[in-house]
C-alpha cells in the first residue's frame, strides 16, 4: 500500500534560479538544453495525431523554463513554408522530407 507524504511548504525550495544560473554559466549545458527543447518540440510538431500532439497547446515558455532556459529557442520549423508531406509521396520521399525538415 502506498502512503502519500505531504511536504512542509515552509521547507520547500525552488531550484529554478539555481538551475538557470548554472545553465547560463555553462555553455555546454545551455547548448544541450536548447537542443533538447527544440528536439522535443519538433517531435511533437511532426506527429500525425494532432489531437494528442498539438504544438499550439504546449506552453513553450514553461517548458523552456523547466529545462533551465531563460527563453524559448527559435523554432524555425513552425513557419508556413515548412515541407508538406502528402499522401501521394512514396514512403522514401516522405522519410527524406521528414529528415530534411528535421535538419533545418
Amino acid at each position: 500500500m502506498l502512503k502519500q507524504l505531504q511536504a512542509a511548504q515552509n521547507k520547500s525550495l525552488s531550484i529554478k534560479k539555481t538551475l538557470s544560473k548554472l545553465i547560463a554559466e555553462n555553455n555546454d549545458l545551455m547548448h544541450l538544453a536548447k537542443r533538447a527543447c527544440v528536439s522535443y518540440l519538433k517531435c511533437v510538431h511532426i506527429m500525425k495525431d494532432k489531437e494528442v500532439f498539438d504544438l499550439g497547446q504546449i506552453d513553450k515558455d514553461k517548458f523552456a523554463e523547466s529545462l533551465g532556459l531563460m527563453n524559448v529557442p527559435q523554432l524555425e520549423f513552425v513557419n508556413d513554408t515548412s515541407i508538406q508531406i502528402t499522401n501521394t509521396m512514396s514512403r522514401a520521399e516522405q522519410r527524406s522530407s521528414r529528415i530534411k525538415m528535421l535538419r533545418e
